[in-house]
């Protein structure tokens, strides 16, 4: 996977559920990060909070990157090679983009609301962010 980082930014990663409803959050969130020199990593689901991140990152002009599962396509924003992508599906696909994520980043934001259930890939994620020594946040 070639450096895809400008200068001496920031490199956080925003991740977490397709469910997740706060929009407004989100978009708080991302309107504080284009006062610093940053660059946004997702999941790139198409729904919920990984959506938001790229609407906004897109919206307020901050690099952006998305690590969307080997089971998909390639599109615009994929951080991997089209070789990686269109493969069949297997159900670690989406922890494995995860982790590669979380390899590459300086900081990691987990967001979660009520209305998520599947809280343990999330708290794997975690650990393994701080396996790494990553911070995380929770939003």
């Amino acid at each position: 996977m070639p450096d895809q980082s400008t200068n001496d930014s920031i490199k956080l990663g925003i991740i977490g559920p397709v469910t997740y409803v706060s929009e407004l959050k989100v978009k708080n969130l991302i309107y504080k990060l284009k006062a610093i020199n940053v660059e946004l990593h997702s999941g790139g689901n198409l729904t919920g909070v990984e959506y938001y991140v790229k609407k906004y990152a897109m919206q307020f002009d901050i690099p952006y990157w998305e690590y969307n599962p080997a089971y998909t396509s390639h599109r615009l924003h994929s951080i991997f090679q089209p070789e990686w992508y269109d493969k069949v599906y297997y159900q670690t696909h989406d922890v494995h983009r995860y982790q590669i994520l979380i390899r590459n980043i300086d900081k990691l934001v987990i967001a979660v609301d009520s209305n998520f259930i599947n809280w343990k890939m999330y708290i794997y994620l975690e650990k393994y962010a701080k396996k790494y020594k990553k911070p995380v946040i929770h939003i």
